[in-house]
Parts: C-alpha cells; sequence; structure tokens
C-alpha cells in the first residue's frame, strides 16, 4: 500500500493553511490524500523564498549537510556504482475528469532487469505494458546541479533533515523541490520534485519514497501527477508505482 507524502511535506514546509485550502478546494476524500503531495510541490519554488535562503552565502552548516548528502547520494545509487538488481513495478494511472472525479484507471505489473547500472530488459506480466514502459521511475542527483540550497527555519533536529533547492534562473528547465535526508546518515528519505518549465504541461510533479536494500538506495513507491495542455482542454493524471521484490546481484 502506497503512503503518501501529503502530511510529511506540509509539515516542512509549515504551509498547513494552504494545505486546508487545497482540501476544501478537492472534492473526495481519498482524491484529497493523492492530489496533495502533488498540489504541495507546484508551490514549492514560492515557499522558497521563505526558507533560510544559501545563495551563494557561506553557510557552512548547509554545506556540511549538502557535501555529505552528494557523497550518499553517489555511493548509493544503484546506477552510479555500477550492480545489477531487478525490481517489480506496479503500475495505476487515473485520469482525473471536472470536479476531481477519477476517469479511466489503467494498470500493469513490469519486471525491470538492470546490468551494471543500466537497464538491461523489461518484462511484461499483466496489464497494459504500452502505456507504463517509457514511465520514467529514475531519481536525479539534486545534489550534483547547479542549484541554491535551503534550510528549513522550523527544523525540530529529528533524524529527518529537509533541505531545498531551487534554480537560479526562473527559466532553467531543472526541477525544484525538497529532499528528506537521514541527519546522521545523509542519505534520501523522500524526494519532491516539481517541474515548472516541462514542456508541453501546465503542471508536473514527481515524488519518491525510498528504502535500502543491501547499502543501495532504491525507491519504492513513486509518484506522478500531471496536467498535459492541450488545444482546448488540458488532460489530468496520476500514476502511482509501487516497486517491490528488489533484489541485487554482487
Amino acid at each position: 500500500m502506497l503512503i503518501m507524502p501529503d502530511e510529511r511535506l506540509a509539515h516542512y514546509l509549515n504551509i498547513q493553511k494552504y494545505v486546508s485550502d487545497m482540501q476544501r478546494f478537492i472534492s473526495g476524500r481519498r482524491l484529497k490524500k493523492i492530489l496533495l503531495p502533488a498540489a504541495v510541490c507546484g508551490v514549492l519554488m514560492c515557499v522558497t523564498l521563505s526558507l533560510v535562503a544559501a545563495d551563494d552565502a557561506e553557510n557552512p552548516i548547509l554545506d556540511f549537510y549538502v557535501q555529505r548528502a552528494e557523497h550518499a547520494f553517489t555511493s548509493r545509487n544503484p546506477a552510479e556504482t555500477g550492480v545489477s538488481y531487478s525490481f517489480q513495478a506496479k503500475f495505476y494511472r487515473k485520469v482525473i475528469e471536472k470536479g476531481g472525479v477519477t476517469g479511466s484507471v489503467d494498470s500493469a505489473v513490469i519486471d525491470y532487469f538492470y546490468s551494471w547500472g543500466k537497464l538491461d530488459s523489461l518484462r511484461p506480466v499483466s496489464g497494459d505494458f504500452e502505456r507504463f514502459k517509457d514511465t520514467d521511475l529514475d531519481y536525479p542527483d539534486v545534489f550534483k546541479m547547479d542549484y541554491i540550497y535551503n534550510l528549513y527555519p522550523n527544523d525540530t533536529g529529528g533524524q529527518e533533515l529537509a533541505i531545498g533547492f531551487d534554480t537560479r534562473t526562473a527559466e532553467d528547465t531543472l526541477p525544484t523541490g525538497l529532499v528528506i535526508i537521514d541527519r546522521e546518515l545523509y542519505y534520501p528519505m523522500w524526494l519532491y520534485l516539481s517541474y515548472p518549465n516541462k514542456v508541453g504541461y501546465k503542471r508536473f510533479t514527481r515524488s519518491f519514497r525510498f528504502t535500502e536494500v543491501e547499502g543501495m538506495t532504491f525507491a519504492d513507491s513513486v509518484w506522478e501527477v500531471g496536467a498535459k495542455a492541450g488545444v482546448f482542454f488540458s488532460e489530468y493524471y496520476r500514476i502511482e508505482t509501487g516497486i517491490t521484490d528488489i533484489t541485487v546481484s554482487r
């Protein structure tokens, strides 16, 4: 069962009022839980203005965590380390119609096989393989990109540390967002991405929850929410992906 990251993200951004407003706007209790992560991600760029800005100024605490998180991302990323691994992905794609009503639903189960960190083959198990075979399940290493990083003023000093990242110009095509890392081990726990300049979309967000398998970091849940721009209307959809049976071959 997928655990939606809406409450966790709202805590770190301290935007409970925004979440409350979105709940009143989106009808249907089940739909609220699923659409809120994407809606919250959509305001990350605006919220960044109220953070403890790093920019190019010196911030030794922020620099400390960014450097160690970058090392943890690289050393634990199976694509970077070149290990061979496999997993099974279960996809659910839902079209959101007028009034927030869930329309058509498609699904598929696909086995993924990687050799030396690269995708080697896919094996359809059930469902609509063609619709989901090109779904992007990879997560970017946000600590290797040219970002402005930020710490959050409401940090409580617990196990989880939230770091915001923003682009240097409004026209940049890189995603902006929030990454939550383990404060002591520095590996990623959650990642929220908003793509404000994605071509062909009015809105596009992706969210990841991570797990550790044999010292490697894998996403075990992925959410993609998009609003495809059309000539006469936009298509609103949501893809929920659960990843299981992760096996690493040494």
